[in-house]
């Protein structure tokens, strides 16, 4: 992630998608990604600001930990939820979300934000583990995509 970039986008003089990170094949795998590589678009950042204000550019240059150190969950059938939660603070966690296009071709960073740490049991409410997918996957088949 060239933190550059990220900040040229975020203040608008720069409008072309920035590398952010990589996620593992698997992860890619589990909701049709052709690619692991996570990028971060103008729009992302537009709806970014008009939905959670208080995002700052310190919580962008977070992505990379965020999705190396948290932990994983999937939103079938394009979506990961990563989760990180830091010892320095007990109330709140980051998320992250991840979305592979429906070609599979491009994933792309679609939200980042904190959320109290009550509200990442609803996360895994609504979302499986990998392992979990993979058996379901296994058992349905590939997800499909349009080519």
């Amino acid at each position: 992630m060239n933190e550059q970039e990220i900040l040229a986008l975020l203040t608008g003089e720069r409008n072309e998608s920035v590398f952010v990170c990589r996620v593992s094949q698997d992860q890619a795998s589990a909701i049709g990604a052709k690619t692991t590589e996570v990028w971060l678009s103008r729009a992302t950042v537009i709806k970014q600001e008009s939905k959670h204000y208080s995002t700052s550019k310190d919580l962008y240059f977070m992505v990379p930990r965020i999705i190396a150190k948290g932990f994983v969950r999937f939103q079938p059938p394009h979506h990961m939820i990563f989760i990180l939660h830091e010892k320095t603070d007990k109330t709140r966690s980051f998320k992250a979300v991840v979305k592979a296009t429906k070609t599979g071709h491009e994933l792309y960073l679609v939200s980042i934000h904190r959320v109290a740490r009550g509200d990442v049991r609803a996360v895994y409410r609504r979302t499986t583990s990998l392992e979990k997918w993979k058996r379901k996957r296994r058992e349905v088949g590939p997800p499909r995509n349009p080519t």
